[in-house]
């Protein structure tokens, strides 16, 4: 007569019968039902299986202690990064303050006027004209021009028009040199540009991003150290043949373009308007989404 044993093992809570167990490098060999068979009145078979069972026990031990190990290092792990991102600063944008400064891109000289790539200067001067802000002066240590007009609302906001008079990839320098006599932080900058990826006619107002290849964004955000400052694009489309795209961004609009851009400048005029008067951006983009279904 034989009685049949199984052996279970009990490690981390889990329940292994009559099965090979591998954890890292240990192993450890269960003895199936049928094939465990130990004589009721053999003592020496029986001392032979309490062996077996010491032996799977003191294993069973040892990879409950590894596991045991393992399952603490990785708790220790979780909670440290837990608590480095609890400790690590958040970085929180700095209110805009009194001051605001809208800066239009283009190249200066007789020549460059009226072209579609100084729509940021054309548009300055427009808006200048209707805000009835002062003239535009030279300021040498900016290396632009700047006009300025105060609103006497509650905040006492100054609102300043920049026209670099450096070429357009060093724009950045006027920029920079404003922002730091001023302190004026960037989210207070709003940069009105040119931009071929946008069809003629329309506009696109942004809180932050690339320069999408555009020089003056680019020398811009490698002056300021951010992508984080607003930018109204406003849409020259592409050459509809295959003329170079410098000679296409650098010549002047045809007679019903430039009458059709004056209806855009309405347009960016009130988006600016907006966003002088409201620092909730998501409300300014309220009413571009609006004008941009109107277009």
């Amino acid at each position: 007569m034989y009685r049949r044993h199984a052996v279970i093992g009990f490690v981390s809570g889990s329940v292994f019968v009559g099965n090979a167990l591998r954890i890292g490098r240990e192993k450890v060999e269960i003895e199936s039902l049928n094939s465990l068979r130990i004589p009721t009145n053999s003592s020496s078979s029986m001392g032979k299986s309490r062996v077996k069972s010491s032996i799977f026990i003191r294993n069973c031990s040892s990879l409950s202690g590894v596991i045991k190990d393992t399952d603490l290092k990785r708790e220790k792990k979780s909670k440290s990064v837990a608590s480095k991102g609890e400790n690590k600063p958040k970085v929180e944008q700095v209110p805009r303050g009194s001051k605001l400064l809208v800066v239009g891109l283009g190249n200066p000289g007789k020549e460059y006027e009226m072209t579609r790539h100084n729509v940021g200067f054309q548009f300055l001067d427009i808006w200048a004209a209707r805000l009835n802000a002062s003239k535009f002066k030279v300021e040498s240590k900016y290396s632009a021009l700047i006009s300025e007009v105060n609103l006497n609302d509650s905040k006492n906001t100054q609102v300043f028009l920049m026209k670099p008079s450096t070429y357009m990839n060093l724009s950045g320098q006027s920029v920079k040199a404003f922002c730091k006599f001023h302190k004026i932080p960037s989210s207070a900058v709003l940069v009105v540009v040119d931009e071929v990826n946008v069809d003629f006619g329309k506009v696109r107002l942004r809180e932050k991003g690339s320069a999408g290849g555009h020089n003056g964004l680019k020398s811009i955000q490698q002056s300021l150290g951010t992508q984080e400052y607003p930018r109204l694009r406003i849409g020259l489309g592409r050459p509809n043949h295959r003329e170079d795209l410098a000679n296409f961004v650098l010549a002047k609009f045809t007679r019903s373009e430039q009458k059709d851009i004056q209806n855009v400048y309405i347009d960016c005029m009130d988006i600016l308007e907006e966003w002088v008067r409201n620092e909730n951006f998501s409300q300014v983009m309220t009413l571009v989404g609006r004008l941009s279904n109107k277009q």
